[in-house]
């Protein structure tokens, strides 16, 4: 095995590793997806919004994206809204889960959660983010049960609404294509071994060295504002070929902002 393939193999995300995510991992992974996606695009982030919140009523909405892009797997439309799922959903209760909730069933009308009118109404999509896995009948019979409660809340032609349903099984998949969702779940997971991707959070709490101030002067500045904009364009890589303390740091730095130290990213 070369050093290419064994790296790609410790580094690879599986549905298993997804559903061990809890709820609030669940959704700061969806937020570093988007993100991720964005920059590889190169779109501004103003229409990514990702809420951490998850105790406060949502309106069926955990997060979206709402910016111009060729759709894909992950993103099926350029409008698309996210309800974020911990647990794993039955297939009626996925009917019930884009409806308001009813206090009298035989008196209040059905109608549909407020996110989920407005990602419909928009002709954009309303997609679940379930980390749980299923079979790809389990995850059709779910997305009809959704029609189903779409046409009894009055959607004209509920079967053309774009709805998605990503499982744990693609979400892992989303999650290879990013080596900063990688490290995310390596790390809630408490899989963290050295020869993995590693945020820059956990590599400072891997180097002891790093609890120290970094000194710097106007020449170092100037290099470290250079590189970060350098690294923020879309695709951009740096390849680091030294191994000695300063260099390893002076690295860190130009990637983290000085407002926030190293341990609390």
């Amino acid at each position: 095995m070369n050093g290419t393939e064994y790296m790609n193999r410790i580094n690879q995300i599986t549905y298993v590793e997804i559903e061990r995510l809890d709820p609030l991992q669940l959704v700061k992974l969806l937020h570093i997806l988007l993100h991720a996606e964005a920059r590889k695009r190169g779109i501004l982030k103003t229409g990514i919004h990702v809420p951490l919140n998850i105790v406060v009523a949502d309106g069926g909405e955990d997060g979206r994206w709402d910016a111009p892009l060729e759709p894909s797997d992950y993103i099926p439309n350029k409008f698309t809204v996210y309800q974020s799922k911990a647990e794993g959903i039955g297939i009626a209760q996925c009917g019930k889960e884009i409806l308001k909730k009813r206090k009298d069933p035989t008196k209040d009308p059905i109608e549909l959660k407020p996110k989920v009118r407005e990602a419909l109404e928009k002709g954009g999509c309303y997609c679940f983010f379930c980390k749980t896995n299923y079979v790809q009948d389990g995850i059709d019979k779910r997305v009809a049960t959704v029609r189903e409660s779409l046409k009894a809340a009055g959607r004209p032609n509920p079967e053309h609404d774009q709805i998605a349903f990503l499982d744990g099984n693609k979400i892992a998949a989303w999650v290879n294509q990013h080596a900063g969702a990688i490290s995310f779940v390596i790390e809630s997971c408490k899989l963290m071994r050295r020869d993995s991707f590693l945020s820059w959070s956990a590599w400072g709490k891997l180097r002891s060295d790093f609890k120290f101030p970094f000194e710097s002067n106007a020449y170092l500045d100037n290099h470290i504002k250079t590189l970060q904009d350098d690294l923020a364009k879309p695709k951009a890589i740096a390849r680091i070929t030294a191994n000695c303390r300063a260099c390893i740091r002076g690295v860190c730095d130009v990637y983290v902002p000085k407002w926030r130290p190293l341990g609390k990213m």
